[in-house]
């Protein structure tokens, strides 16, 4: 059985999106979604929940999961925690839990 591995980040854009965030839950599984034609970054992650994007995955940890998803990787991801507004910051913030497991053929490790 291959080996599944546990990330945590957050999503870019968020403040953006937050009528779409303002629907989000915790424990909701959110879809990742390769974007490349993204016209600022061909690595691009969307992340949607339900039927709205609420942002994507940061840029740099996109570089390398778009590598992964193109190669036939499985994410699966839910939202872990929704961050209230601080100070200094007019909007809800949103953490991601995401599992991956290899594709066929793929090594297990990812570090």
């Amino acid at each position: 059985m291959p080996r599944i591995w546990n990330y945590k980040t957050y999503v870019a854009g968020a403040s953006f999106r937050q009528d779409q965030v303002a629907r989000c839950r915790e424990g909701q599984a959110v879809e990742l979604t390769r974007d490349p034609d993204n016209e600022h970054d061909s690595n691009a992650i969307e992340v949607w929940a339900g039927s709205g994007q609420i942002g994507f995955i940061p840029q740099d940890t996109a570089e390398t999961w778009a590598e992964w998803m193109d190669a036939g990787d499985k994410f699966d991801a839910s939202i872990r925690e929704l961050n209230p507004p601080e100070r200094g910051k007019e909007f809800i913030g949103v953490t991601i839990e995401v599992l991956v497991t290899p594709g066929p053929g793929r090594p297990g490790r990812y570090d």
